[in-house]
Protein backbone atom coordinates (compact mmCIF):
# COMPACT_ATOMS: atom_id res chain seq x y z
CA UNK A 1 0.00 0.00 0.00
CA UNK A 2 1.31 3.58 -0.42
CA UNK A 3 2.46 5.32 1.81
CA UNK A 4 0.25 8.22 3.73
CA UNK A 5 0.93 11.79 2.46
CA UNK A 6 2.34 13.60 5.53
CA UNK A 7 0.83 16.71 4.24
CA UNK A 8 -2.06 15.74 3.71
CA UNK A 9 -3.81 16.85 6.75
CA UNK A 10 -2.55 19.89 7.37
CA UNK A 11 -4.47 22.55 5.03
CA UNK A 12 -7.16 22.88 7.78
CA UNK A 13 -9.59 24.27 5.05
CA UNK A 14 -10.59 26.63 2.62
CA UNK A 15 -13.93 28.28 2.81
CA UNK A 16 -15.98 30.54 0.41
CA UNK A 17 -18.73 33.12 1.76
CA UNK A 18 -21.07 34.91 -0.01
CA UNK A 19 -23.99 36.74 0.52
CA UNK A 20 -26.31 39.43 0.52
CA UNK A 21 -26.89 41.52 3.20
CA UNK A 22 -29.65 44.04 4.03
CA UNK A 23 -29.88 43.61 7.41
CA UNK A 24 -27.96 46.84 8.16
CA UNK A 25 -29.26 48.68 5.62
CA UNK A 26 -31.88 49.08 3.09
CA UNK A 27 -29.39 49.34 0.57
CA UNK A 28 -28.10 46.68 -2.04
CA UNK A 29 -24.53 45.61 -0.71
CA UNK A 30 -22.69 42.53 -1.91
CA UNK A 31 -19.53 40.64 -0.21
CA UNK A 32 -17.94 37.65 -1.01
CA UNK A 33 -14.87 35.98 0.58
CA UNK A 34 -12.57 32.99 1.55
CA UNK A 35 -10.27 32.01 4.07
CA UNK A 36 -7.51 29.33 3.82
CA UNK A 37 -5.60 28.00 6.46
CA UNK A 38 -2.21 25.47 6.59
CA UNK A 39 -0.34 24.02 9.16
CA UNK A 40 3.03 22.96 8.29
CA UNK A 41 4.27 22.37 11.92
CA UNK A 42 4.07 23.04 15.20
CA UNK A 43 5.90 26.06 14.36
CA UNK A 44 4.35 27.37 11.74
CA UNK A 45 1.36 27.78 10.99
CA UNK A 46 0.12 30.18 7.61
CA UNK A 47 -3.44 31.84 6.65
CA UNK A 48 -4.85 33.95 4.17
CA UNK A 49 -8.04 35.78 3.57
CA UNK A 50 -9.53 38.01 0.87
CA UNK A 51 -12.87 39.82 0.48
CA UNK A 52 -14.29 41.89 -1.95
CA UNK A 53 -17.85 44.39 -1.51
CA UNK A 54 -19.43 46.43 -3.64
CA UNK A 55 -21.97 49.01 -2.22
CA UNK A 56 -24.55 50.59 -4.64
CA UNK A 57 -26.58 53.00 -2.43
CA UNK A 58 -30.22 54.82 -3.24
CA UNK A 59 -29.56 57.97 -5.73
CA UNK A 60 -31.68 59.89 -3.48
CA UNK A 61 -29.31 59.54 -0.65
CA UNK A 62 -25.63 61.56 0.24
CA UNK A 63 -23.80 58.15 0.30
CA UNK A 64 -21.49 56.79 -2.64
CA UNK A 65 -21.27 53.85 -4.14
CA UNK A 66 -18.15 51.95 -3.07
CA UNK A 67 -16.20 48.68 -4.29
CA UNK A 68 -13.21 47.33 -3.08
CA UNK A 69 -10.62 44.24 -2.13
CA UNK A 70 -9.09 43.52 0.90
CA UNK A 71 -6.62 40.96 1.74
CA UNK A 72 -4.70 39.62 4.94
CA UNK A 73 -1.58 37.11 5.27
CA UNK A 74 -0.40 35.65 8.37
CA UNK A 75 2.07 33.51 9.76
CA UNK A 76 2.02 32.11 13.50
CA UNK A 77 3.84 29.82 15.62
CA UNK A 78 6.98 29.20 17.78
CA UNK A 79 10.59 29.38 17.81
CA UNK A 80 11.88 28.09 20.82
CA UNK A 81 10.54 30.01 23.75
CA UNK A 82 9.12 32.38 22.07
CA UNK A 83 5.84 32.67 20.14
CA UNK A 84 5.10 34.96 17.56
CA UNK A 85 2.40 36.25 14.85
CA UNK A 86 3.04 38.49 12.06
CA UNK A 87 0.43 39.89 9.69
CA UNK A 88 0.28 41.88 6.28
CA UNK A 89 -3.16 43.40 5.02
CA UNK A 90 -4.41 46.06 2.64
CA UNK A 91 -8.26 47.33 1.66
CA UNK A 92 -8.88 49.47 -1.05
CA UNK A 93 -9.92 52.86 -0.47
CA UNK A 94 -13.47 51.64 -1.63
CA UNK A 95 -13.77 48.83 0.42
CA UNK A 96 -16.48 48.55 2.69
CA UNK A 97 -17.06 45.62 5.68
CA UNK A 98 -21.20 45.12 4.75
CA UNK A 99 -21.43 43.77 8.95
CA UNK A 100 -19.87 47.46 10.10
CA UNK A 101 -19.51 49.65 7.92
CA UNK A 102 -17.28 52.50 9.20
CA UNK A 103 -18.03 51.57 12.83
CA UNK A 104 -14.80 49.49 13.78
CA UNK A 105 -11.24 48.92 11.49
CA UNK A 106 -12.41 46.09 9.76
CA UNK A 107 -15.14 48.73 7.83
CA UNK A 108 -12.59 51.50 6.50
CA UNK A 109 -10.70 50.82 3.57
CA UNK A 110 -7.41 52.86 2.28
CA UNK A 111 -5.35 51.15 4.95
CA UNK A 112 -1.91 49.17 4.42
CA UNK A 113 -1.14 47.47 8.01
CA UNK A 114 1.87 45.73 8.87
CA UNK A 115 1.82 43.80 13.03
CA UNK A 116 4.42 41.97 14.57
CA UNK A 117 3.43 40.64 17.80
CA UNK A 118 6.32 38.62 20.27
CA UNK A 119 5.24 36.94 23.38
CA UNK A 120 7.79 34.52 26.15
CA UNK A 121 7.32 32.96 29.64
CA UNK A 122 10.37 32.97 31.85
CA UNK A 123 10.93 32.25 35.29
CA UNK A 124 8.06 29.23 34.79
CA UNK A 125 5.13 31.92 35.37
CA UNK A 126 5.67 35.50 34.05
CA UNK A 127 5.32 36.65 31.12
CA UNK A 128 6.50 39.48 28.43
CA UNK A 129 4.90 40.44 25.54
CA UNK A 130 5.52 42.87 22.73
CA UNK A 131 3.40 44.09 19.75
CA UNK A 132 4.73 46.55 17.11
CA UNK A 133 2.28 48.38 14.08
CA UNK A 134 2.95 50.55 11.31
CA UNK A 135 0.01 51.52 9.68
CA UNK A 136 -0.72 53.87 6.45
CA UNK A 137 -3.70 54.76 5.50
CA UNK A 138 -5.37 57.32 3.30
CA UNK A 139 -6.05 61.37 4.65
CA UNK A 140 -9.91 62.51 4.91
CA UNK A 141 -10.86 59.67 2.82
CA UNK A 142 -9.38 60.86 -0.06
CA UNK A 143 -7.20 58.17 -2.25
CA UNK A 144 -5.51 60.50 -4.46
CA UNK A 145 -4.04 62.46 -0.82
CA UNK A 146 -0.80 61.88 0.51
CA UNK A 147 -0.76 59.11 2.96
CA UNK A 148 -0.05 59.70 6.57
CA UNK A 149 1.39 56.62 8.60
CA UNK A 150 1.10 55.71 12.28
CA UNK A 151 3.45 53.89 14.19
CA UNK A 152 3.13 51.72 17.70
CA UNK A 153 4.41 49.48 20.27
CA UNK A 154 2.82 48.33 23.27
CA UNK A 155 4.75 46.32 25.92
CA UNK A 156 2.96 44.15 28.57
CA UNK A 157 4.45 42.25 31.76
CA UNK A 158 2.18 39.93 33.70
CA UNK A 159 4.34 39.02 37.21
CA UNK A 160 2.31 36.40 39.77
CA UNK A 161 4.22 37.86 42.98
CA UNK A 162 2.36 35.80 45.55
CA UNK A 163 -0.03 33.03 44.71
CA UNK A 164 -2.48 35.89 46.36
CA UNK A 165 -0.89 38.65 44.06
CA UNK A 166 -0.76 39.39 40.33
CA UNK A 167 0.85 42.58 38.63
CA UNK A 168 0.73 43.83 35.48
CA UNK A 169 2.52 46.71 33.69
CA UNK A 170 1.63 47.91 29.93
CA UNK A 171 3.76 50.48 28.35
CA UNK A 172 2.64 52.45 25.02
CA UNK A 173 4.23 54.27 22.33
CA UNK A 174 2.42 55.84 19.18
CA UNK A 175 3.13 58.14 16.42
CA UNK A 176 1.02 59.88 13.65
CA UNK A 177 2.14 61.56 10.68
CA UNK A 178 0.64 62.61 7.83
CA UNK A 179 1.37 66.05 5.23
CA UNK A 180 -0.69 69.10 4.95
CA UNK A 181 -3.61 68.90 1.97
CA UNK A 182 -4.28 72.09 1.10
CA UNK A 183 -6.72 71.45 -1.35
CA UNK A 184 -9.45 71.21 1.65
CA UNK A 185 -7.31 73.29 3.96
CA UNK A 186 -5.99 70.35 6.35
CA UNK A 187 -2.68 70.95 7.98
CA UNK A 188 0.14 68.96 8.23
CA UNK A 189 0.28 66.38 11.49
CA UNK A 190 2.74 65.25 13.96
CA UNK A 191 1.02 63.80 17.08
CA UNK A 192 2.33 61.38 19.75
CA UNK A 193 1.06 59.43 22.37
CA UNK A 194 3.02 57.93 25.17
CA UNK A 195 2.07 56.53 28.32
CA UNK A 196 1.92 53.27 30.89
CA UNK A 197 -0.51 51.47 33.49
CA UNK A 198 0.72 49.72 36.44
CA UNK A 199 -2.45 47.46 38.03
CA UNK A 200 -2.75 44.88 40.30
CA UNK A 201 -5.07 41.96 41.39
CA UNK A 202 -5.40 40.16 45.06
CA UNK A 203 -7.24 37.32 45.48
CA UNK A 204 -8.60 36.88 49.26
CA UNK A 205 -10.72 33.53 49.55
CA UNK A 206 -13.43 34.28 47.32
CA UNK A 207 -12.86 37.81 46.58
CA UNK A 208 -10.95 39.45 44.37
CA UNK A 209 -9.35 43.06 44.42
CA UNK A 210 -8.16 45.06 41.91
CA UNK A 211 -6.28 48.39 41.59
CA UNK A 212 -4.42 50.54 38.91
CA UNK A 213 -3.03 53.56 37.88
CA UNK A 214 -2.21 54.73 34.42
CA UNK A 215 -1.08 57.86 32.67
CA UNK A 216 -1.15 58.80 29.28
CA UNK A 217 0.51 61.77 27.43
CA UNK A 218 -0.83 63.02 23.99
CA UNK A 219 0.88 66.00 22.18
CA UNK A 220 -0.13 67.80 18.51
CA UNK A 221 2.95 69.76 17.19
CA UNK A 222 0.55 71.13 14.50
CA UNK A 223 -2.67 71.89 17.10
CA UNK A 224 -0.14 72.60 20.92
CA UNK A 225 -4.26 73.51 22.53
CA UNK A 226 -4.83 69.50 21.95
CA UNK A 227 -2.24 68.50 24.19
CA UNK A 228 -3.63 66.05 27.12
CA UNK A 229 -2.18 64.59 29.78
CA UNK A 230 -4.73 61.91 30.95
CA UNK A 231 -3.92 60.48 34.83
CA UNK A 232 -6.61 57.36 35.52
CA UNK A 233 -6.97 55.84 39.24
CA UNK A 234 -9.32 52.35 39.37
CA UNK A 235 -10.72 50.38 42.08
CA UNK A 236 -12.52 47.37 42.24
CA UNK A 237 -13.66 44.64 44.01
CA UNK A 238 -15.97 41.43 42.64
CA UNK A 239 -16.71 38.25 43.69
CA UNK A 240 -18.75 36.42 47.35
CA UNK A 241 -18.68 37.75 50.47
CA UNK A 242 -20.35 34.39 51.55
CA UNK A 243 -22.50 31.55 50.38
CA UNK A 244 -25.07 33.88 49.56
CA UNK A 245 -24.08 37.47 48.84
CA UNK A 246 -22.02 38.78 45.96
CA UNK A 247 -20.65 42.16 45.65
CA UNK A 248 -19.50 44.24 42.53
CA UNK A 249 -17.94 47.55 43.52
CA UNK A 250 -15.84 50.13 41.38
CA UNK A 251 -14.44 53.56 41.72
CA UNK A 252 -12.95 55.42 39.35
CA UNK A 253 -11.07 58.59 38.88
CA UNK A 254 -9.91 60.49 36.05
CA UNK A 255 -8.18 64.04 35.77
CA UNK A 256 -7.49 65.63 31.85
CA UNK A 257 -5.07 68.41 32.43
CA UNK A 258 -5.22 70.61 28.56
CA UNK A 259 -3.37 73.30 28.20
CA UNK A 260 -3.92 77.10 28.88
CA UNK A 261 -7.14 77.43 26.43
CA UNK A 262 -8.84 74.33 27.42
CA UNK A 263 -7.94 73.90 31.24
CA UNK A 264 -8.29 70.92 33.39
CA UNK A 265 -11.48 68.07 33.88
CA UNK A 266 -12.11 65.86 36.16
CA UNK A 267 -14.54 62.91 36.63
CA UNK A 268 -15.54 60.57 39.76
CA UNK A 269 -17.36 57.53 39.64
CA UNK A 270 -18.72 55.21 42.03
CA UNK A 271 -20.94 52.55 41.81
CA UNK A 272 -21.63 49.50 44.12
CA UNK A 273 -24.32 46.35 43.45
CA UNK A 274 -24.77 43.48 45.96
CA UNK A 275 -26.64 40.44 45.14
CA UNK A 276 -28.23 38.51 47.68
CA UNK A 277 -29.92 35.25 47.06
CA UNK A 278 -32.87 33.74 48.69
CA UNK A 279 -32.59 30.36 49.81
CA UNK A 280 -33.10 27.67 47.03
CA UNK A 281 -35.73 29.86 45.27
CA UNK A 282 -33.51 31.16 42.47
CA UNK A 283 -34.79 34.98 43.48
CA UNK A 284 -32.22 37.48 44.02
CA UNK A 285 -32.29 40.90 44.81
CA UNK A 286 -29.32 43.00 43.63
CA UNK A 287 -29.91 46.80 43.81
CA UNK A 288 -27.61 48.88 42.67
CA UNK A 289 -26.44 52.40 43.61
CA UNK A 290 -23.89 54.41 41.42
CA UNK A 291 -22.56 58.09 41.91
CA UNK A 292 -20.88 60.56 39.15
CA UNK A 293 -19.56 63.62 39.42
CA UNK A 294 -17.83 65.96 36.25
CA UNK A 295 -15.81 69.16 36.89
CA UNK A 296 -14.55 71.58 33.97
CA UNK A 297 -12.42 74.50 34.90
CA UNK A 298 -12.31 75.95 31.61
CA UNK A 299 -16.18 76.14 31.56
CA UNK A 300 -16.28 76.28 35.35
CA UNK A 301 -19.36 73.68 35.01
CA UNK A 302 -19.77 71.01 37.86
CA UNK A 303 -22.40 68.07 36.89
CA UNK A 304 -23.26 64.95 39.25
Amino acid sequence: AAAADPHRDRLRGLWPELSMDRAWSPDPAFAAGAVAVADLDRRLSLSGEVATTRFEPDPASLAEEREGTALRVAARGNAGTVGYTASVSRADGGYLNPASPGFTPSGQGGRTRAELQLSNTFFGRASLSATGQHIRMAQAGLEDAPDATENGVILNLSLPVAPWLFLNLAGNVAEHRGDEIEAIALPASERSQRGGTLSATQTLGMLSLTQSVGRQTLSDAGQPWADQEVTNLQFGAFGRLNERVELTATAARSVTAGAPEVGESRSLLVSAQPSVRFGDSGLRFAPRVAYSRSEMELFETDAR
